[in-house]
Parts: C-alpha cells; structure tokens; sequence
C-alpha cells in the first residue's frame, strides 16, 4: 500500500520519531515541498557522523553505504548516505567524516572482527 504523503505528515512522522526515539542524536532535517520524496537529514558532528548514521539505521531500518569523497578546506571528507523507511516515510540520511578518521574506523572494525 502506498501513503500519499504529505508536508504535514511528514512533520507528523518525523515528531513521532523523535517522540519514541529520544536517544537518537539530533540532526538538521528538511522537509521538501515534494513530499513524496520524505525525509532528508544531514549529520554534522565533526567526526562522528557514521555513530549518528548507524543508531538511525537501527531504528528506520536500511543500510549505510559509502557515497563519494571530496574536499572540504583541504580536508578529504568521506559521505554517506542511508535510506531507510520508518512508519511508511521514506528517511534519506547522510553524513561524513574525514577519511583518515574513516580509515582508522575501518581498522579498529577489522581488528575487533579478527
């Protein structure tokens, strides 16, 4: 079944969101005059953008997936994005952090699974 939805449902999912899931980490939300897209936000918390990422992904449910790097003030800067669904809402989220601290990450996961 497909909801149509709307601006104001879309306020009304992203409410009950934050309503029964207070630990997750506040990040900055828009709301699209095209709703049918739902809901895109954007973690900015200085590194710890994939932490925010993967507590949302617990949740809206999806998968974390690299997207591109580029440069921000001389600084390499990997992004990512997650698209999951939660109470019939389309979640876009994304993210990054700077590639060294990406590659440290990856290391300490490959030496704890090891």
């Amino acid at each position: 079944m497909t909801v149509q939805l709307t601006q104001d449902s879309l306020i009304e999912a992203l409410r009950a969101l934050r309503q029964d899931h207070p630990e997750l980490p506040a990040i900055s939300w828009e709301i699209s005059p095209y709703s049918n897209a739902g809901l895109r936000g954007h973690a900015y918390t200085q590194d710890r953008d994939l932490e925010v990422l993967e507590a949302y992904a617990t949740v809206i449910g999806g998968s974390i997936r690299p997207a591109i790097i580029f440069n921000a003030a001389g600084v390499d800067m990997q992004s990512f994005a997650l698209h999951g669904r939660w109470a019939d809402v389309p979640f876009h989220l994304s993210g990054s952090v700077t590639v060294s601290s990406y590659a440290a990450s990856l290391r300490e996961r490959l030496a704890v699974a090891s």
